[in-house]
């Protein structure tokens, strides 16, 4: 499957120069342990290096404020399957939230991130830099990554490189997005550059198992899988996923299904909410020009490149409200849902979910 999509690695001011392309070819296949991937090519992986260089987080990062609702759920899971307390290894730790506070049960705690400006402290200390090598060598009981994992395009080498850092009894854990349900749907919201891979619950315990990790604990949370896993040995895997293999027909349905939703509706008249799992589409379909709502304060007031209008508020939706709003949202479908009814201003809008 191969299609054009918004190259979209973070929201910029109103007049911020942008030197990345607003839109690059992706290119969708399943390898052969089940695992849906996206195609990465040279031109590609020099972007993204580029995107990371300058900071680049892309919004669910757990120092974001849309990241802030899985704070507490992943620290929880990451103290519940550390058996040893003393050396943790974070790989994206992005500023350090999570890592200065796990740290505070570890004798020593690194983190590593590209693009950020190195810090020492007397608990923690974050090295600036791409993992594995610009860490130095060292043995870790244990090595977490939230939202790190469907980011490699390497998957199973990364994986395999952390049994070299690992200590005998370590335990590595990790938190991706649980796109199960939208690869059913041939939901194309959930595809960005940034994503080399697209988890199930299956494909995620099947890639960890072929890396010589044997997980202890899978644990579903608001649309993300939590996984911890042990020393294990190769090659036993589950039994491949066969309902993904024909995902390229339903990706086509879908996007059509969209399509005739908003095929009456002028660009001005259709609304997407939140507006981050609707650019896909509205950019497949040549509507660059539709509104964009959300509710994270890093968003609002500035652009998705590609798009012409800035991000708005939910109070500046119910302010002018346009004639149709796509709901994008399926964790929080129902609460966006009742919301928007619950206001007068906008009894006469049409609501369609993505």
């Amino acid at each position: 499957m191969n299609l054009n999509l918004p190259f979209y690695v973070r929201a910029i001011d109103k007049d911020e120069e942008y030197d990345l392309p607003h839109v690059l070819p992706f290119k969708l296949f399943e390898d052969e342990n089940g695992l849906i991937r996206q195609q990465a090519n040279d031109e590609l992986n020099e972007l993204l290096k580029r995107a990371y260089l300058k900071g680049s987080l892309f919004e669910g990062s757990l120092s974001n404020e849309s990241g802030n609702i899985y704070f507490d759920s992943f620290k929880e899971f990451v103290e519940r399957h550390s058996v040893k307390k003393r050396r943790l290894l974070e790989i994206g730790c992005g500023s350090g939230v999570l890592l200065k506070s796990v740290s505070k049960n570890y004798q020593k705690a690194v983190g590593i991130e590209p693009g950020i400006s190195e810090v020492k402290e007397s608990q923690y200390e974050i090295v600036s830099g791409f993992y594995p090598d610009d860490l130095e060598e060292g043995n870790f009981d244990t090595i977490i990554h939230f939202g790190v994992l469907e980011h490699i395009e390497d998957t199973y080498g990364f994986l395999q490189s952390h049994l070299l850092k690992l200590a005998q009894e370590g335990v590595v854990i990790a938190a991706v997005p649980d796109c199960t349900e939208f690869l059913l749907e041939g939901d194309i919201s959930i595809f960005f550059h940034e994503h080399f891979s697209y988890f199930s619950e299956t494909s995620l315990e099947a890639l960890f198992l072929n890396c010589g990790l044997l997980p202890i604990s899978i644990q579903k949370f608001r649309g993300m899988l939590f996984i911890a896993a042990v020393r294990g040995s190769e090659g036993s895997l589950p039994k491949k996923e066969e309902h993904f293999k024909e995902i390229n027909p339903i990706i086509k349905a879908k996007i059509s299904n969209v399509e005739s939703k908003v095929k009456e509706f002028s660009e001005s008249e259709i609304a997407i909410y939140p507006c981050l799992r609707g650019i896909n589409y509205m950019s497949l379909l040549g509507l660059t020009g539709v509104r964009l709502i959300d509710d994270s304060s890093q968003l609002i007031g500035r652009l998705i490149p590609g798009f012409s209008k800035e991000i708005e508020s939910f109070r500046e939706l119910t302010e002018n409200p346009p004639r149709l709003i796509i709901v994008t949202s399926k964790t929080y479908k129902d609460q966006i849902v009742k919301r928007i009814q619950e206001q007068d201003s906008l009894r006469d809008t049409r609501i369609e979910i993505l």
